[in-house]
């Protein structure tokens, strides 16, 4: 661990630390799901950078997809007590970033994460 997370995580209040971790959960959320997206969406839209669904068979195996992957996130947010305001918080602002800003911040914000290798 660096001396600014250490020194961040003395002085941070719980909420910020539950925060932060949140965050970058929901980080991995998008980038995870948009890969997976990638690979059975048949459609493309070039200016949001986000695969898209052509069939109802697509569109039915990435919402399964994504459903199960954020009930795992919610239910591990729930095991560390992390408030529900808190979580929709991060996952609003992690909503806002592109493929390629999420795989950026995820190399900052939790460098030991192999972003080939997440699952």
């Amino acid at each position: 661990m660096d001396f600014h997370r250490e020194y961040y995580e003395i002085f941070a209040s719980p909420s910020q630390v539950h925060y932060e971790h949140a965050f970058v959960k929901w980080l991995e959320y998008y980038y995870q799901t948009e890969v997976y997206d990638r690979r059975i969406c048949s459609g493309f839209n070039e200016k949001t950078q986000s695969a898209i669904p052509l069939s109802t068979v697509e569109y039915t195996d990435i919402n399964r997809n994504a459903k199960r992957f954020m009930n795992k996130i919610v239910a591990e947010f729930r095991d560390k007590e992390i408030d529900e305001d808190t979580w929709r918080a991060a996952r609003y602002e992690a909503a806002r970033y592109s493929h390629v800003k999420i795989e950026d911040l995820l190399t900052v914000l939790n460098p030991t994460i192999k972003l080939g290798e997440m699952k």
